[in-house]
Protein backbone atom coordinates (compact mmCIF):
# COMPACT_ATOMS: atom_id res chain seq x y z
CA UNK A 1 0.00 0.00 0.00
CA UNK A 2 2.72 2.04 0.74
CA UNK A 3 4.17 1.84 -3.02
CA UNK A 4 0.86 2.49 -3.98
CA UNK A 5 0.60 5.86 -2.09
CA UNK A 6 4.05 6.84 -3.10
CA UNK A 7 3.94 6.04 -6.74
CA UNK A 8 -0.08 8.10 -7.24
CA UNK A 9 -0.41 10.64 -4.46
CA UNK A 10 0.00 13.46 -5.72
CA UNK A 11 -1.59 12.63 -8.73
CA UNK A 12 -5.05 11.70 -6.83
CA UNK A 13 -4.73 14.65 -4.69
CA UNK A 14 -4.36 16.92 -8.06
CA UNK A 15 -7.07 15.70 -9.95
CA UNK A 16 -9.69 15.90 -5.91
CA UNK A 17 -8.03 19.49 -5.87
CA UNK A 18 -8.97 20.66 -9.01
CA UNK A 19 -12.17 18.76 -8.93
CA UNK A 20 -13.26 20.50 -5.59
CA UNK A 21 -11.46 24.01 -5.89
CA UNK A 22 -10.55 23.50 -1.92
CA UNK A 23 -6.99 22.73 -0.50
CA UNK A 24 -8.65 21.44 2.49
CA UNK A 25 -11.61 19.80 0.96
CA UNK A 26 -9.27 17.53 -1.51
CA UNK A 27 -7.14 16.65 1.67
CA UNK A 28 -9.69 14.84 2.99
CA UNK A 29 -11.22 13.71 -0.01
CA UNK A 30 -8.24 12.43 -0.90
CA UNK A 31 -7.80 10.39 2.15
CA UNK A 32 -11.42 8.91 1.64
CA UNK A 33 -10.18 7.59 -2.21
CA UNK A 34 -7.37 5.83 0.01
CA UNK A 35 -9.80 4.52 2.52
CA UNK A 36 -11.71 3.19 -0.56
CA UNK A 37 -9.18 1.27 -2.22
CA UNK A 38 -8.07 -0.40 1.19
CA UNK A 39 -11.56 -1.35 1.51
CA UNK A 40 -12.14 -2.51 -1.99
CA UNK A 41 -8.80 -3.91 -2.97
CA UNK A 42 -10.30 -7.29 -3.23
CA UNK A 43 -12.64 -5.71 -6.05
CA UNK A 44 -9.89 -4.70 -8.08
CA UNK A 45 -9.51 -7.36 -10.80
CA UNK A 46 -6.98 -6.33 -12.67
CA UNK A 47 -8.82 -5.81 -15.98
CA UNK A 48 -8.20 -2.10 -16.57
CA UNK A 49 -4.81 -0.50 -15.49
CA UNK A 50 -4.51 0.35 -12.09
CA UNK A 51 -4.34 4.16 -12.39
CA UNK A 52 -7.93 3.53 -14.06
CA UNK A 53 -9.26 2.03 -11.39
CA UNK A 54 -8.33 4.57 -8.68
CA UNK A 55 -9.17 7.51 -10.56
CA UNK A 56 -12.40 5.74 -10.82
CA UNK A 57 -12.78 5.21 -7.56
CA UNK A 58 -11.32 9.35 -6.87
CA UNK A 59 -13.85 10.93 -9.07
CA UNK A 60 -16.48 8.63 -7.51
CA UNK A 61 -15.98 10.04 -3.81
CA UNK A 62 -15.67 13.86 -4.85
CA UNK A 63 -19.28 12.96 -6.78
CA UNK A 64 -20.67 11.40 -3.49
CA UNK A 65 -19.00 14.50 -1.78
CA UNK A 66 -21.21 16.80 -3.78
CA UNK A 67 -24.38 14.44 -3.90
CA UNK A 68 -24.03 14.22 0.12
CA UNK A 69 -23.77 18.09 0.48
CA UNK A 70 -27.19 19.41 -0.13
CA UNK A 71 -26.63 22.71 0.40
CA UNK A 72 -24.23 23.32 -2.23
CA UNK A 73 -25.79 24.27 -5.52
CA UNK A 74 -26.10 22.45 -8.49
CA UNK A 75 -23.14 23.01 -9.96
CA UNK A 76 -19.64 22.52 -8.10
CA UNK A 77 -17.20 25.17 -7.30
CA UNK A 78 -14.99 27.47 -9.24
CA UNK A 79 -11.17 26.06 -9.36
CA UNK A 80 -9.34 28.92 -7.33
CA UNK A 81 -5.98 27.56 -6.66
CA UNK A 82 -3.78 27.78 -9.42
CA UNK A 83 -1.43 24.83 -9.25
CA UNK A 84 2.06 25.80 -11.17
CA UNK A 85 4.98 23.94 -11.46
CA UNK A 86 8.47 25.44 -12.24
CA UNK A 87 9.32 22.23 -15.02
CA UNK A 88 13.14 23.77 -15.62
CA UNK A 89 13.93 24.24 -12.21
CA UNK A 90 15.04 27.79 -12.14
CA UNK A 91 12.56 30.64 -10.73
CA UNK A 92 11.37 32.81 -12.75
CA UNK A 93 11.37 36.70 -12.98
CA UNK A 94 8.95 38.30 -10.90
CA UNK A 95 6.75 39.93 -13.90
CA UNK A 96 6.80 36.25 -15.62
CA UNK A 97 5.11 34.60 -12.50
CA UNK A 98 3.01 37.03 -11.91
CA UNK A 99 2.02 36.58 -15.83
CA UNK A 100 1.91 32.57 -15.21
CA UNK A 101 -0.19 33.32 -12.14
CA UNK A 102 -2.88 34.99 -14.02
CA UNK A 103 -2.95 32.93 -17.59
CA UNK A 104 -3.57 29.76 -14.65
CA UNK A 105 -6.15 31.80 -13.07
CA UNK A 106 -7.83 32.16 -15.90
CA UNK A 107 -7.69 28.60 -17.60
CA UNK A 108 -9.44 27.66 -14.19
CA UNK A 109 -11.83 29.81 -13.85
CA UNK A 110 -12.54 29.06 -17.84
CA UNK A 111 -12.38 25.07 -17.04
CA UNK A 112 -14.30 25.95 -13.87
CA UNK A 113 -17.44 27.01 -16.05
CA UNK A 114 -17.05 23.92 -18.17
CA UNK A 115 -20.30 21.60 -18.16
CA UNK A 116 -19.34 18.74 -15.63
CA UNK A 117 -19.07 16.02 -17.85
CA UNK A 118 -16.55 17.97 -20.24
CA UNK A 119 -14.57 19.30 -16.69
CA UNK A 120 -14.31 15.88 -15.64
CA UNK A 121 -12.92 14.98 -18.98
CA UNK A 122 -10.18 17.81 -19.08
CA UNK A 123 -9.21 17.32 -15.77
CA UNK A 124 -8.97 13.19 -15.92
CA UNK A 125 -7.28 13.66 -19.52
CA UNK A 126 -4.94 16.01 -17.48
CA UNK A 127 -3.74 13.70 -15.32
CA UNK A 128 -2.69 12.11 -18.18
CA UNK A 129 -5.00 9.16 -18.59
CA UNK A 130 -5.79 8.12 -22.38
CA UNK A 131 -9.23 8.49 -23.89
CA UNK A 132 -10.00 4.98 -23.59
CA UNK A 133 -9.21 5.15 -19.92
CA UNK A 134 -11.71 7.87 -19.07
CA UNK A 135 -14.18 6.41 -21.10
CA UNK A 136 -14.15 3.55 -18.91
CA UNK A 137 -13.60 5.66 -15.94
CA UNK A 138 -17.03 7.72 -16.81
CA UNK A 139 -19.13 4.75 -18.41
CA UNK A 140 -19.13 6.36 -22.25
CA UNK A 141 -17.82 5.24 -25.05
CA UNK A 142 -14.14 6.90 -25.99
CA UNK A 143 -15.81 8.92 -28.83
CA UNK A 144 -17.73 10.94 -26.37
CA UNK A 145 -15.12 11.28 -24.77
CA UNK A 146 -12.49 13.12 -27.45
CA UNK A 147 -15.64 14.88 -28.24
CA UNK A 148 -16.13 16.17 -24.84
CA UNK A 149 -12.57 17.44 -24.78
CA UNK A 150 -12.94 19.42 -28.34
CA UNK A 151 -15.88 21.26 -26.79
CA UNK A 152 -14.04 21.62 -23.68
CA UNK A 153 -10.77 23.24 -25.54
CA UNK A 154 -12.58 25.01 -28.07
CA UNK A 155 -14.43 26.53 -24.74
CA UNK A 156 -11.78 27.65 -22.79
CA UNK A 157 -10.02 28.66 -25.68
CA UNK A 158 -12.69 31.33 -26.46
CA UNK A 159 -13.00 32.75 -22.74
CA UNK A 160 -8.96 32.75 -22.99
CA UNK A 161 -8.69 34.57 -26.04
CA UNK A 162 -12.01 37.03 -24.85
CA UNK A 163 -10.52 37.93 -21.63
CA UNK A 164 -6.66 37.98 -22.66
CA UNK A 165 -7.37 39.27 -26.09
CA UNK A 166 -6.38 37.87 -29.59
CA UNK A 167 -3.05 38.77 -29.33
CA UNK A 168 -2.23 37.40 -26.26
CA UNK A 169 -3.97 34.21 -26.35
CA UNK A 170 -1.97 33.25 -29.97
CA UNK A 171 -0.57 30.01 -28.79
CA UNK A 172 -3.75 28.36 -27.28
Amino acid sequence: MDTLVDRHAGRVYGFVLRFTGNAALAEDLTQEVWLRVLRSAKGFEGRARFSTWLFTLARSVCLDHYRKDQRRSARLPAVSEPQLENLEGEAPLPLERLADQELAEHVLAAVSELPDAQREVFLLREEGLSAAEVAEIQGVPRDTVKSRMRYALTYVRRILRARLGEGASRGL
